[in-house]
């Protein structure tokens, strides 16, 4: 994996955490299948996504008399790992060596792409353009009066395997309430762990959640990611206050697994309760609460910056006030994983995406999967995802293509983020 899992796994494991033998074994029989596929069924040539560990794969293929392939790096390879570990590097630049072609996605991409394997003689030339794209008949646009439709679409695309319970929701906020004022980071953190239940599901209370929301008449606010630091959720969860003041009742649809779960119920639990002690706990232990899977343990820096900002002006408690008064108690609904079949459907009950991503995005699929259905996402000016967004907002009315770019320097993020959205 390309990101440390949050809980202790048999199955899934963080590359530079491999050692070597287990890694080769690991290449040497993805190796293998190619070969015996690429002859069993006559392919002429490979396109591999990521610079490891498939293109290793297929480089290994090639040296032993299969086909040739291309490589389609994409950015979290790049970033996680490649970046992170000498020995995933020096694998991606011999496969990058070995490759027929390496397609970016963007000019965003072939300048990471250049910077990366600038030691690899010859890389502007194999380089070309391959855009990223989705499949537009999975989406539609959907009246306001069609949303009860698409939540039991939804539902019937979510499948039978469920995850997270309604119990277990109950049991943490229960744990929060119970925490003393300005409570220690290990009773915080004692208070958001200890729930086992299969991550990669939906939420067992989907149906009862989503069913309980007046779809016709909520504001509502789609993330689609991992909940992870890196996809910048803390800074989305902190601007919603302000969103809620603006549109009272709005509603954060926020579908995904990861690390921080728990720790974002917390945030927008501690937000619609008015617990500011807690949501200055929260952010400033940041990346810690991520578990195993966190690649740092800063705090949440837009967040931080963002309170850091209020401090200066004197007006955190305003700005809890505001929090407790406009947020509902389930104001934030966390569907838990979904799959792409389900992604339709979802993004057919907002009235507009958001995705913060702290990390400079490749060329992201929920900007086109977004539009796609009618919805205007909003993310920062940084990377592919503002690459994408500038892109979409050319096909847009002058006036509506501001609402789509958020300041990326850590004390506008989150103001931006309201703005936008409002």
């Amino acid at each position: 994996a390309y990101v440390r899992p949050s809980r202790p796994s048999d199955y899934v494991v963080y590359i530079p955490d491999l050692d070597d033998a287990p890694l080769e074994e690991y290449i040497a029989r993805n190796a293998r299948v190619l070969r015996e596929v690429a002859e069993a069924e006559g392919v002429a040539g490979w396109v591999v996504n990521h610079t490891v560990m498939m293109a290793v794969a297929a480089a290994r293929a090639r040296a032993e008399g299969g086909a040739p392939f291309a490589i389609l790096p994409h950015g979290s390879a790049i970033e996680y790992v490649v970046k992170k570990e000498e020995r995933s590097r020096a694998l991606a630049e011999d496969a990058a060596r070995s490759a027929s072609a390496v397609w970016a996605l963007n000019g965003e991409m072939e300048g990471r792409i250049r910077d990366v394997f600038s030691g690899v003689e010859g890389i502007t030339e194999k380089m070309g353009r391959m855009p990223v794209g989705t499949d537009t008949s999975v989406f539609r646009l959907v009246a306001r009066e069609d949303r009860p439709e698409a939540v039991e679409a939804l539902i019937e695309a979510a499948g039978a395997e469920r995850g997270r319970t309604p119990e277990q929701e109950a049991a943490l906020r229960a744990r929060l309430g119970a925490l003393a004022d300005a409570p220690t980071d290990a009773a915080l953190m004692e208070a958001l762990g200890g729930d086992e239940y299969p991550r990669s599901a939906p939420d067992a209370g989907l149906e009862a959640k989503l069913r309980s929301v007046d779809w016709t008449r909520a504001t509502t606010v789609t993330f689609v990611g991992r909940l992870i630091a890196a996809k910048g959720v803390p800074a989305l969860v902190m601007a919603f206050p302000l969103v809620a003041q603006a549109h009272p009742g709005a509603r954060l649809l926020v579908a995904g697994t990861g690390g921080l779960r728990e720790a974002m119920e917390a945030l927008a639990w501690a937000l619609a309760h008015g617990r500011g002690d807690l949501v200055r706990e929260i952010v400033r232990l940041g990346g810690a609460l991520e578990g195993a899977g966190g690649l740092d343990a800063e705090p949440f820096f837009a967040a931080q910056a963002f309170l850091d900002g209020l401090d200066e002006r004197d007006a955190f408690d305003v700005y809890i006030e505001t929090a407790r008064t406009s947020l509902d108690p389930d104001w934030a609904v966390f569907t838990g994983f979904l799959d792409h079949a389900a992604l339709g459907p979802l993004y057919g009950l907002a009235d507009a995406g958001a995705f913060p991503s702290v990390v400079r995005e490749a060329s992201p699929l929920v900007v086109p999967e977004s539009a796609a259905a009618g919805v205007l996402p909003v993310g920062p000016d940084i990377g592919g995802m503002g690459d994408s967004l500038r892109t979409l907002g050319e096909g847009l009315p002058e006036d509506a293509r501001d609402l789509l770019l958020v300041r990326p320097e850590a004390e506008h993020r989150v103001s931006d983020l309201a703005d936008r959205l409002a």
